[in-house]
This record gives C-alpha cells, sequence and structure tokens, in this order.
C-alpha cells in the first residue's frame, strides 16, 4: 500500500473533506485508475451511430475512444489509438466511415478495430505480424446498452451494467417510457465547456440546490421583472419560470424537491416543474397532440403514471451522464475530460 492510499482515510471525516482530495495529483492518478479505469462509463447513445460505419469520438476519463457500428450492425467502443505510433486514428467528432485510417503512416483498420492494411509490411523486423490481435484499434473491454444508452468499462470483469446503475435505471425508464414509440434520438448540437477545477466538483454542483439563490441572482432578478404579457404564446415561459423558481427558499428546496442518492455516487434531484406550473405547455397543441399519442400507445393509466414521475437532474457518475426529462437524452451533451466529470 502506498503513503497515498494509507493517507485516505485520514482526509475525509464526518462533514469534512480534507482539500488534498481536490488538488493532490497522486490522488487524481488512483482516481482515474480505480474509478474511471474500472467504472461503467457512458460513451453515447445508439441514435448517434444508426447505419454501419456510423461512429462518434469521445473519451472515458483521459483515453480517446470511438463508438461506431460496424459492417454487420454491432455496436462497439474502441480505443482511437493506431497500434503503430499510438497516433489519434479518427480525428473528426462522428461521421459514416467504411474503415479507419491513420493519418500518420497509413495504417488501416476494420470497424470493429482489426487491422486490415499496413502500407510497407517488408520494411518492418523479422516476426511482424499485423495480424497479430494485439496490432489493432484495441477494444473496450465490456460494452452494453440500457434502453439505447451505450456504456463501456475497461474493466474485464466485474458488476453488471444494471447492477452498476442500480436504482438510476429507473430515470432512463423515465426518459425512454415518455416517448410514445418507447424510442428516442439525439438531436441537435453539443454544448461543451470545460473549466480548470477537479473533476468531482462537477457533480456537487448538479447536487447542491443551496447555491441557486445566489449563484443564480442574476437571471433570478431578470426573470422577476419581466413582464408575463411579453409571451403571452408561451414560447419563453419555461424559461421565465425555472429562473424565477431558482428564487425559491430554502424550505422549498428541501420539502418539495429533496435530493436522492445512490451506491457508486449516483443520483437525482427533485423536480419542481409540474404541469400545473407549465401552463404554457398544457395550452400548447403540440403538447396536446404528444398526450393523445402516448395514450394511444399506452392508455390513459399508463400515461397518467408515466408523466407524474417527477425528477430533475438525474446524476450517473462518474461519467456525465445527467439525465433530465426535457433535454435530448439528458446530458449536457459532450463527454468532458477526466478533470470535469461528475464524481464517484
Amino acid at each position: 500500500m502506498s503513503n497515498i492510499e494509507a493517507d485516505l482515510a485520514s482526509l475525509i471525516a464526518p462533514g469534512r473533506v480534507h482539500r488534498r482530495i481536490y488538488t493532490d495529483p497522486a490522488i487524481f492518478e488512483l482516481e482515474m485508475q480505480r474509478i474511471f479505469g474500472a467504472a461503467w462509463l457512458y460513451v453515447g447513445h445508439e441514435s448517434q451511430i444508426k447505419n454501419p460505419g456510423d461512429y462518434f469520438a469521445t473519451r472515458m476519463g483521459r483515453k480517446p475512444v470511438v463508438l461506431v457500428r460496424d459492417a454487420e450492425g454491432t455496436v462497439r467502443v474502441i480505443h482511437n489509438q493506431c497500434a503503430h505510433r499510438g497516433a489519434l486514428v479518427v480525428a473528426t467528432n462522428n461521421g459514416n466511415a467504411g474503415e479507419f485510417i491513420c493519418c500518420y503512416h497509413g495504417w488501416t483498420y476494420h470497424l470493429d478495430g482489426r487491422i486490415k492494411a499496413v502500407p510497407l509490411n517488408h520494411g518492418y523486423p523479422q516476426g511482424f505480424d499485423a495480424t497479430d490481435p494485439k496490432m489493432a484499434m484495441l477494444p473496450v473491454p465490456r460494452v452494453k446498452s440500457y434502453r439505447g444508452f451505450v456504456f463501456a468499462s475497461e474493466a474485464t470483469d466485474g458488476p453488471s451494467l444494471e447492477e452498476f446503475l442500480g436504482h438510476m435505471t429507473t430515470s432512463f425508464d423515465d426518459m425512454i417510457d415518455r416517448a410514445p414509440d418507447g424510442e428516442i434520438e439525439v438531436a441537435g448540437g453539443t454544448f461543451k465547456h470545460a473549466y480548470e477545477a477537479n473533476w468531482k466538483l462537477y457533480l456537487e454542483n448538479l447536487c447542491d440546490a443551496a447555491h441557486p439563490l445566489f449563484t443564480h441572482r442574476s437571471s433570478i432578478d431578470a426573470a422577476q421583472q419581466q413582464s408575463d404579457a411579453v409571451y403571452s404564446d408561451g414560447s419563453g415561459e419555461i424559461a421565465i419560470r425555472q429562473m424565477r423558481q431558482n428564487g425559491a427558499p430554502y424550505s422549498f428546496w428541501e420539502s418539495q424537491v429533496g435530493i436522492w442518492t445512490y451506491p457508486n455516487g449516483h443520483s437525482y434531484l427533485g423536480d419542481y416543474h409540474d404541469d400545473a406550473k407549465l401552463v404554457a405547455a398544457l395550452k400548447d397543441p403540440v403538447f396536446r397532440d404528444y398526450i393523445a399519442a402516448m395514450e394511444v400507445k399506452k392508455g390513459k393509466a399508463e400515461t397518467r403514471r408515466v408523466l407524474e414521475v417527477r425528477r430533475w437532474n438525474s446524476n450517473v457518475s462518474p461519467a456525465t451522464a445527467s439525465v433530465t426529462r426535457w433535454s435530448r437524452w439528458g446530458c449536457s451533451g459532450s463527454r468532458p475530460c477526466s478533470d470535469s466529470s461528475p464524481r464517484s
């Protein structure tokens, strides 16, 4: 056991955490190995790779990977690294390809990561075998999808994805069940941001109902001063109501919202956006059509049960799968690097 491992227990006390938990590089390296190197990490949604050859480049901790649907339609996650000199093979965020070609020396790979061709094969040392399984964009050991949400793990064994998610599978169920046909897709662009801070701070912010009253003070004041008549068509009412709601007293957050936490660092925040507050949505003919479609597919009782589930941020740790009920797949969109992902 290293000195840093021996020190860990002394750095955490009831109600207190030593600053080294957030600043010590040695602790960070242990987290990369034992958390990001072992846990199930969210990498993308199946709708981002609908067709054979579709790919989406992202990261697992500090490691670049590619989520891809191969020629046979199988969903795979492979390391985005050439077996030759370690260069990044896939340089674009997404697209469609029949093969992956390294721009450094032209090594070519099948969509499942297997080597396909090596230029100047005769120039390598005696005994070089391009068919060696190690000569590949190596696959991530475990890949599993839960209702279209693809997770991967660098650990060759351990808890199943469902065991790792535990109760949080119900947040994914809630999102998918709100689709009349039981399918959703990632649409639109991606919002990304970076900040210089420890990765654990991100999830702590998502689970913190004490900060909105102060952090969002300017938007609260602007929303409170805004006349409802300006958005009589309902086009901006939801945004204004949300900003006003951030100014609610602490008693509201404690008694009507609440935070639920679960093993492996997962959590969700209760939701105050009930239908009584979202008046604009109730008047919107598109919303009425949606309710009608839900009732046709699921019946009135099941539709009522689904829509009565009230959750806000559902945070799957450690890799930023934050599910909300009215964003595209629920996350902020990006797969942040290891220094800006939620904690486990």
